[in-house]
């Protein structure tokens, strides 16, 4: 099988559609307090995210990867263009601050205290310099699975409780540019899979990826079943 095939197939190892949390927001039942704690934490991964493309940035020895990198970085920090001395990044095209727009939409604050969501295999992998880890990690894991994920909420939020295109601009937007984001991500990874060492080492990353995604889902998940029994 081609490296890139299977690492759509490692990308889609999980069923996100079968995950309670998405369910209940697709029914219309998804408690408002499980809302606002999953924005939160989509506050917290946009932030890490960016880290996490520098730290493969200054990592990373192929020029082609390195580029792609941070034209992803630049877009998740809502670089609009630099003019030679300054970078153009209006506030409201930062993915960060869409995610914290988006747990203000909720009801939740997006300054009060908020819980770690660190992969300790991610951080090891980049810690050891293993950045090829790290990219199949976030852009065939994460952003491959983005726009499934993102779809259901999106259409269960517009549905049941009202919510506008405007309000969930972080979603929303991720729906189109991850899919493309995916895309892109499976192709370069591919690419970078030359040796039987190497083609191992990106399939590990995708499937690693994959998992920490789904873990986050399933997380609230375990919150409606607390709710239920309480």
């Amino acid at each position: 099988m081609r490296l890139e095939d299977q690492l759509w197939e490692e990308a889609r190892r999980v069923d996100f559609s079968r995950l309670p949390f998405l369910r209940s927001v697709a029914d219309g039942t998804c408690p408002i307090e499980v809302l606002q704690d999953y924005a939160l934490d989509l506050a917290t991964l946009a932030e890490g995210f960016t880290g996490h493309l520098a730290w493969i940035v200054s990592l990373c020895d192929d020029r082609t990867v390195r580029h792609a990198a941070l034209a992803n970085f630049l877009e998740e920090e809502g670089v609009e263009s630099w003019d030679g001395h300054e970078l153009v990044a209006p506030p409201r095209r930062n993915h960060g601050a869409l995610a914290r727009e988006l747990a203000r939409v909720f009801g939740a604050d997006p300054e009060a205290p908020r819980r770690p969501l660190r992969s300790t295999w991610l951080d090891g992998k980049l810690t050891q310099g293993d950045w090829l880890s790290a990219l199949a990690f976030l852009t065939v894991g994460y952003e491959v699975n983005t726009p499934t994920v993102f779809k259901t909420l999106v259409a269960g939020l517009r549905t049941h409780d009202g919510y506008t295109d405007a309000d969930l601009g972080y979603l929303v937007m991720h729906v189109a540019a991850d899919e493309e984001h995916g895309a892109d991500g499976v192709a370069m990874v591919s690419r970078l899979g030359v040796t039987p060492e190497a083609r191992q080492i990106v399939l590990d990353g995708a499937r690693r990826g994959t998992l920490a995604w789904y873990q986050v889902h399933r997380r609230h998940g375990h919150a409606l079943q607390r709710r239920s029994v309480a």
